[in-house]
């Protein structure tokens, strides 16, 4: 007899393996399933891995094909109409990128008759985006699909679309009951009407529902650019009113070419209670005399998404005076009326060339601090920074180390840059002043600069 066991101990033997189908397929590790999931979860951006570990195991399949077939892309990309023929794969897609373009091929659309049937097999859609499209073209066949699969939707972007009037517009909205989040750029109506016709019409339409509203669940509206198509603005400038008027809507989130641009909708919001947020805007060589906000007297939080640096694409954060210069006070008594407004955001973008424009944060200091009657009711200002650094480059003056150690020299940087300009609000009783960094979830507390510590720009 041998004098070394056969067998090792139950605590160090290797990981027992099972076969899959009693008996006859392959081999898997008998691991929980939830190990599974969370392990097929980190490889949710690997198409290719997670065709192999769809080929695995049959209990790797379902995790592997949720990532696999989540999102689908038509129109623009090459789509393999018979993968999605049977009903259990399509059942996987939760997201679809619909963009109506014609082929080099004859001249022909996208969106052929098999396309839609396979369309409509998609049951547990969650999310749409729709380019390009014309809604006033499609058969009553393809409406009714459109229509079912957005009675389950919670997110739609509608970018260059085209309707037939502001009733086909608000009639898809309609269509979705569960819908909590809504992107508009860039829409047209087919027929030619004018602005006070838009705006009857959209009366008319939002009157007569008297069951469900549309739009009645939405919880974020982002409205872009629609300049190009006044009397669609009309419309959705009526639909907003009634939307906050109403108080269905929480959050607006604005992306216009110009402050100027910005005021229609913000005298449509009016008094209403609404939390704002506003990007991309850019400032004319001409001050704009009005941006709209001065008619919005119940702000609750206020967000802007630009720069705040001088950087070579020449971005100018001086729209962003405009707003908090026109911001109004609220109505009654300052004693008996506090400001509304509770939250201010700025949301930064960063690069290695960027340096900070100190003028800027002086004046939104200065602002912040005389102008009590808008903005003493602040509890907290949020400076949120995405930031990219190139691993070639060195950080303003500090000495060339790991990507580790200039990422934290980053970050306090700016802390004391913020904490030397910044010294009204900083002082400010009952108002924190956070700098966060959404890419690694850290939250740094603004402090004024210590006496002998140097901000280098």
């Amino acid at each position: 007899m041998s004098p070394y066991p056969l067998s090792l101990p139950d605590d160090t033997q290797t990981m027992k393996l099972k076969r899959q189908n009693g008996g006859t397929g392959p081999f898997a590790p008998d691991v929980p399933q939830e190990i599974v999931d969370l392990i097929i979860d980190n490889l949710q951006d690997d198409p290719l891995a997670l065709r192999s570990c769809a080929l695995t195991a049959h209990n790797w399949v379902h995790r592997s094909r949720r990532h696999l077939h989540s999102l689908v892309r038509i129109g623009e990309y090459y789509v393999n109409l018979r993968r999605y023929a049977s009903p259990p794969v399509a059942q996987y897609v939760r997201s679809l990128d619909l963009y109506m373009v014609r082929t080099d091929r004859g001249r022909q659309r996208t969106t052929t008759e098999s396309l839609w049937k396979m369309v409509a097999r998609f049951q547990n859609l969650r999310s749409l985006v729709i380019r390009d499209f014309e809604f006033y073209r499609l058969s009553p066949r393809r409406s009714e699909v459109l229509l079912n699969i957005c009675s389950r939707l919670r997110s739609l972007e509608l970018r260059h679309v085209h309707f037939a009037d502001p009733a086909d517009f608000l009639s898809l909205v309609g269509a979705c009951p569960q819908l909590r989040a809504l992107l508009i750029e860039d829409g047209h109506f087919y027929s030619s009407i004018t602005r006070s016709r838009a705006e009857e019409q959209t009366s008319d339409y939002l009157e007569g529902c008297t069951k469900h509203f549309p739009g009645s669940g939405l919880q974020s509206l982002t409205v872009g650019g629609l300049n190009s198509c006044y009397h669609f603005e009309t419309a959705v400038d009526v639909w907003v009113s009634e939307l906050t008027r109403r108080g269905f809507l929480r959050e607006l989130t604005l992306s216009k070419d110009s402050p100027d641009d910005c005021e229609d909708i913000l005298r449509a919001v009016g008094s209403s209670a609404i939390d704002l947020r506003i990007a991309r805007c850019h400032t004319r060589a001409e001050k704009p005399a009005r941006t709209g906000i001065e008619h919005c007297t119940n702000i609750r939080a206020l967000s802007f998404v630009t720069s705040l640096v001088n950087s070579p694409r020449r971005s100018n954060p001086a729209w962003v005076i405009h707003f908090l210069q026109q911001l109004p006070s609220p109505t009654g008594s300052p004693a008996r009326t506090p400001p509304p407004l509770r939250s201010l955001a700025f949301e930064l973008h960063w690069s290695d060339k960027d340096s900070v424009d100190v003028d800027f944060l002086t004046e939104v200091d200065h602002i912040l601090s005389s102008r009590q009657d808008a903005f003493g009711g602040l509890a907290e200002v949020v400076f949120a920074v995405h930031r990219h650094l190139s691993p070639k480059l060195q950080l303003m003056e500090t000495p060339a180390g790991s990507l580790p150690e200039r990422t934290l020299a980053f970050k306090m940087f700016l802390r004391v840059c913020l904490g030397t300009h910044l010294k009204g609000l900083v002082a400010r009783k009952g108002c924190s002043v956070k700098l966060v960094f959404p890419n690694d979830g850290d939250v740094l507390r603004v402090e004024a600069r210590k006496f002998g510590e140097e901000c280098k720009h």
